[in-house]
């Protein structure tokens, strides 16, 4: 973990549209809207699952900059999970099984941290969540008719694991990639960096969870999932 919550004073730093603003509401990475809810097919019921910490393989360096550049190796820490009127807070390492515990259907018993006595485990790694953004201020002029005048991208993996009791090997493994890219011009495009961002976590976690469904349910029911 890169930092904690309370190094946040200094990651607020609004650049090239990512950063905190005066905020009028503060709330966690996990509370992200628009993240759809799996659906729960038979032998999901009763299932009891905890979900772990994943583990930070991303690099140390959390940001580096350059001319008209920027890149967030950690965009939770540019708040690029926020709105303009949103603060979302908390390391992502933390956040992202928060978030894929909230997203898995209701009718299991679904937990946070020590796996205990559940009956599944949930872990994973988060291995990349690389933002960038580029100015290109030569274009300043040109963007008066619509040329783009900036661009963001963000390459994000996940890898998630499924254990079950006592077993040290994972019965299931899958590392979800989101790849994506925003133009921005001078009428058009703003905000793309937190756009991709939660694109990102929205599409992963949404994946993850209805894997993560299926699997659960097809070996509580003796069947393995098409």
């Amino acid at each position: 973990m890169v930092s904690t919550i309370g190094k946040w004073g200094i990651a607020c730093t609004v650049l090239f549209g990512v950063g905190c603003s005066h905020a009028s509401q503060l709330e966690r990475v996990r509370d992200l809207d628009g993240v759809q809810t799996a659906a729960a097919p038979q032998g999901w019921e009763g299932a009891s699952i905890t979900v772990d910490p994943f583990e930070d393989l991303r690099p140390d360096i959390a940001t580096s900059r350059g001319y008209a550049r920027v890149q967030y190796e950690h965009p939770e820490h540019a708040n690029a999970f926020g709105e303009p009127n949103i603060t979302r807070v908390g390391d992502l390492e933390q956040e992202y099984p928060a978030l894929l515990a909230r997203s898995l259907p209701p009718g299991a018993q679904v937990s946070l941290g020590t796996a205990g006595t559940s009956e599944f485990v949930v872990r994973g790694r988060l291995l990349q969540s690389t933002l960038s953004y580029r100015a290109h201020p030569f274009l300043a002029v040109p963007g008066l008719i619509g040329i783009p005048v900036a661009h963001s991208d963000i390459r994000f993996r996940v890898a998630v694991e499924l254990y079950q009791g006592a077993n040290p090997d994972p019965i299931w493994s899958q590392t979800y990639a989101f790849d994506d890219k925003r133009l921005e011009g001078l009428y058009y495009g703003v905000d793309g960096t937190r756009k991709l961002a939660q694109a990102a976590l929205r599409d992963s976690v949404s994946r993850a969870a209805a894997d993560l469904t299926a699997v659960i349910s097809a070996r509580r029911v003796g069947t393995e999932p098409s």
